[in-house]
């Protein structure tokens, strides 16, 4: 239940990004964050990384279990199989984000690069809301 929870949650605050005009994307221009890798390819994943295929950001890769769900052209890797040569990972799979994140920081040794998705949605509308606070 926590999962579509989590997942809906994703949905709602990804649709706010949009509503204000912003984009995935911006995030990472923000951050300077140009290499990335996307851990969880299932429904969240696939469509993060057809939005970021089509921007300034270089998805080197998907991290999953399995190789099946990925429905875009990009190598699929295991955990197992990754590199430390990212800026970041961003981690789709938000229910099990605390098991996800304690076993990419054995391999990468570097929490900085470790970020869930509604942070970084929430960061964007943080963010959106800030400029109205100036505005107004």
């Amino acid at each position: 239940m926590r999962a579509l929870f989590d997942k809906c949650n994703v949905w709602k605050r990804w649709v706010q990004v949009y509503q204000s005009g912003k984009h995935i994307s911006d995030y990472f221009i923000i951050n300077n964050y140009k290499k990335i890798a996307i851990y969880g390819m299932a429904d969240v994943g696939d469509f993060l990384c057809r939005e970021l295929v089509n921007s300034n950001i270089n998805v080197k890769y998907g991290i999953d279990l399995s190789r099946k769900f990925c429905s875009i052209d990009i190598p699929i890797r295991t955990p197992d199989e990754i590199d430390d040569d990212l800026d970041v990972i961003i981690v789709t799979a938000l229910s099990s984000f605390s098991d996800i994140f304690d076993m990419l920081l054995i391999k990468i040794n570097d929490p900085n690069k470790i970020i869930g998705l509604d942070e970084v949605l929430a960061s964007l509308i943080v963010e959106d809301k800030n400029e109205m606070e100036k505005q107004g």
